[in-house]
């Protein structure tokens, strides 16, 4: 029955959502050889790191958009992402469902991250990825408010699923395209080797295609 209410919200929402102007973007210009890479749910101590060696053997930049409560104690790993010339964006401060809350709540959340990434970084976040993709007209009006994009994706990694990194890597290879923006997860309950082994072959595949693996800011300004 609770399922039952909680769909019928969503479908309302989005409903709603489909209806107002809102300024998001899912993709980059489909004319120009990039992709931009992204990271939700982070920090992760033993993740995260891995991931920024990767990227850093193949000279990619990527975006990573963050959880509030996960940059506690993670801030040098929050320092590291910064310096290494990677985009930090809002994902909320604990990836609750942001979407049922109320206006002051919701923009005290998005709030309360970006406080905490400047204060870590020197550097206020300018994107914003709800959680499960879901947003509300409150949400749409916070973003607006603190300046915030909001940014979405067209192909999503699956990585949350238990389904091994053959499947990532074909999901990826297959649906990526010029300015896609693909979604990965730094951390999560499954565990993130598959994610970790399947960015090895999957990074150095988008290379040979000759895609520029930029961030989303960056994939944004192409258009």
């Amino acid at each position: 029955m609770k399922f039952g209410i909680l769909l019928v919200i969503v479908l309302i929402i989005g409903l709603l959502v489909f209806f107002l102007p809102t300024d998001m973007t899912f993709h980059g210009p489909r004319d120009k050889k990039i992709i931009a890479l992204t990271f939700d749910d982070g920090p992760d101590k033993s993740n995260t790191p891995q991931i920024l060696d990767i990227l850093k053997q193949n000279n990619a930049s990527a975006t990573f958009f963050v959880i509030g409560k996960n940059i506690h104690g993670n801030e040098e790993l929050l320092k590291r992402i910064a310096a290494e010339g990677h985009e930090l964006g809002v994902h909320s401060y604990s990836h609750s469902y942001l979407f049922l809350k109320n206006y002051n709540r919701i923009y005290s959340d998005m709030y309360q991250t970006n406080v905490l990434i400047y204060n870590v970084t020197g550097k206020r976040a300018n994107i914003f990825r709800p959680p499960y993709g879901i947003l509300s007209p409150f949400m749409n009006k916070a973003a607006k408010k603190l300046d915030l994009h909001i940014v979405l994706w067209d192909v999503f990694s699956y990585d949350y699923k238990n389904q091994g990194e053959e499947r990532i890597i074909s999901t990826v290879l297959e649906k990526a395209k010029s300015g896609s923006i693909v979604v990965f997860h730094d951390t999560g309950n499954v565990p993130r080797n598959q994610t970790i082994s399947a960015l090895e072959r999957i990074i150095p595949e988008l290379r040979k295609q000759d895609y520029d693996l930029v961030t989303v800011s960056e994939i944004m300004h192409k258009i």
